[in-house]
């Protein structure tokens, strides 16, 4: 059994509140709202979580897409005012499109680099020496479907490897993340490979062969 024996912080995307140091970023009213709901769940307050052992509040200004959150009813609302800051460079928008996956959120090579962390992907590449032989592992995925069930969104390679599904563009980030952990690939022929996003969707490029995700 484990037990967590020392709290002493609340650390919310509106500030955070570090009691054992005294100070907070969240307002009062803010600390109030989010202890009540801790009472709530727990049914007491713990009280390495004294509001009064805060005593300098460097409250900041308020994130827009916090508040616009805590006022949606529903998924398609948060989406949607996410997706609204992003267009007006809402720092936190923009990266909670990131974290959401969303396609078009950053350009294939930020997926690519994500998927190089994985280590289902980096297993299976071991056994894939030549290109078709990475294609093959590819189509031999069963499912058809994107990993989140939704076209616009993009589960990692691993991801995909463990639920047994894939949608076409992350066929195509298959793909590329099994031919940069190929072993047989020089270094020079990885480097000649690239993943693009087109008007049909991604693509992986190798030499003058270009393979869209649709295909695999």
């Amino acid at each position: 059994m484990f037990r967590t024996v020392v709290t002493d912080r609340i650390v919310t995307a509106a500030g955070a509140a570090l009691f054992s140091e005294g100070r907070s970023t969240l307002s009062p009213a803010r600390l109030d709202a989010i202890l009540g709901k801790i009472a709530r769940f727990l049914g007491v307050v713990p009280r390495q979580l004294d509001p009064k052992l805060i005593t300098t509040w460097l409250e900041e200004p308020g994130n827009e897409l916090v508040d616009r959150l805590s006022n949606c009813v529903g998924p398609r609302e948060v989406i949607s005012a996410i997706d609204e800051l992003a267009l007006k460079q809402d720092s936190l928008a923009v990266a909670a499109r990131c974290a959401f996956r969303f396609r078009d959120a950053a350009p294939p090579e930020a997926y690519a680099a994500a998927a190089r962390e994985g280590y289902w992907v980096y297993l299976q590449a071991a056994t894939v020496d030549t290109l078709e032989e990475a294609v093959e592992a590819v189509r031999a995925i069963p499912g058809r479907e994107p990993v989140f069930g939704d076209p616009f969104r993009i589960g990692l390679p691993d991801e995909a490897l463990q639920f047994k599904t894939a949608g076409p563009d992350e066929r195509a980030l298959i793909l590329y993340t099994l031919l940069q952990f190929s072993p047989t690939l020089s270094e020079e022929e990885k480097s000649s490979i690239t993943l693009s996003a087109g008007k049909g969707g991604w693509a992986v490029q190798v030499g003058t062969r270009r393979l869209e995700g649709t295909e695999l």
